[in-house]
C-alpha cells in the first residue's frame, strides 16, 4: 500500500459506530442479523438465484451490500427480486477496493452535498438535505421493481453532473423503501468504478441513519469511496 494509501485509511465502517442513542446490544443483533443477511446473499450469488430484498430493513442490507461490494473476490453480480414479484437489476459484488479500515470522511463543506432519497417519509432531515432524490407521489403506484430503476437513473443522472467532478462529497440521508436504496447504491458502486477507470478523482459517499438524541445527524455507518485524497 502506498503512502497515499494509508493517508486515507481511517477506522473501518463495518464497525458500525454512531452516536445514535442505542444500547451495545441493539449494535450486536445488528452486526449478527447483516451477517446473516451477507451469508444469504453470498448463497444467492453463487446459485445465481434472487434474493428477496423487500424483506430484510434497508439498513441491513444498505450494510450488507457494502460489505459485498468491498469484499475480496472475483466480480460477480447479485440478482434481486421482490415481494410483489417484480425483479431488480443484477447488483454488482466485488467491485470495488478500500483501505484496510475502510474510508475516512471527512467531507469539506464548499464540496459536499445532502441528498435525501425519498420526501416526506421523514420531514426532520429537511432542514440538512440540499436536494431529494424521489417524491413520495412519484413512487405510490410503482411496482417495487421500477422503484429500483427509478432510483437508479435519478442517481446516475445526479452523479453525472459535472460540477462532481473531482473530488467531491455526498451525504445519502436515508428514509427508507427498500428497492429505493437498492437502486440507488447500484448506481453508486457503477459510478465509482467508472471513476476509478476513468480518473475523474476521488468521491465519498457516507450512508446516514436517522439522527442522534440532539436531533443532529450521527456518523455514517458505511462510506463508498473511490480514488485517493491528497493530503
Amino acid at each position: 500500500m502506498s503512502k497515499q494509501q494509508q493517508v486515507d485509511e481511517a477506522p473501518s465502517s463495518e464497525h458500525l459506530s454512531t452516536n445514535l442513542p442505542s444500547l451495545h446490544i441493539e449494535r450486536s443483533h445488528l452486526i449478527d442479523r447483516v451477517n446473516r443477511l451477507v451469508l444469504e446473499m453470498e448463497e444467492h450469488i453463487r446459485t445465481d438465484t434472487p434474493v428477496n430484498l423487500s424483506v430484510p430493513p434497508h439498513v441491513e442490507t444498505t450494510i450488507a451490500l457494502h460489505r459485498l461490494v468491498f469484499a475480496p473476490g472475483d466480480k460477480g453480480d447479485l440478482r434481486i427480486e421482490y415481494s410483489d414479484g417484480s425483479r431488480g437489476m443484477k447488483f454488482p459484488v466485488h467491485a470495488l477496493w478500500q483501505p484496510k479500515n475502510g474510508w475516512a470522511w471527512q467531507p469539506k463543506d464548499n464540496l459536499h452535498l445532502r441528498v435525501g432519497t425519498l420526501s416526506l417519509r421523514h420531514v426532520s432531515y429537511d432542514q440538512y438535505a440540499d436536494l431529494y432524490l424521489l417524491r413520495d407521489k412519484e413512487t405510490r403506484q410503482l411496482r417495487q421493481g421500477d422503484v429500483d430503476r427509478l432510483a437508479y437513473d435519478e442517481m446516475q443522472r445526479l452523479l453525472k453532473t459535472p460540477q462532481l467532478n473531482g473530488e467531491f462529497y455526498i451525504t445519502i440521508l436515508q428514509t427508507g423503501l427498500e428497492p429505493l436504496e437498492v437502486g440507488l447504491y447500484r448506481a453508486v458502486v457503477e459510478h465509482l468504478v467508472e471513476r476509478n477507470t476513468k480518473g475523474l478523482g476521488p468521491m465519498r459517499i457516507a450512508s446516514i441513519f436517522g439522527h442522534n438524541k440532539d436531533g443532529g445527524l450521527p456518523l455514517p455507518k458505511t462510506v463508498w469511496g473511490a480514488g485517493v485524497i491528497n493530503p
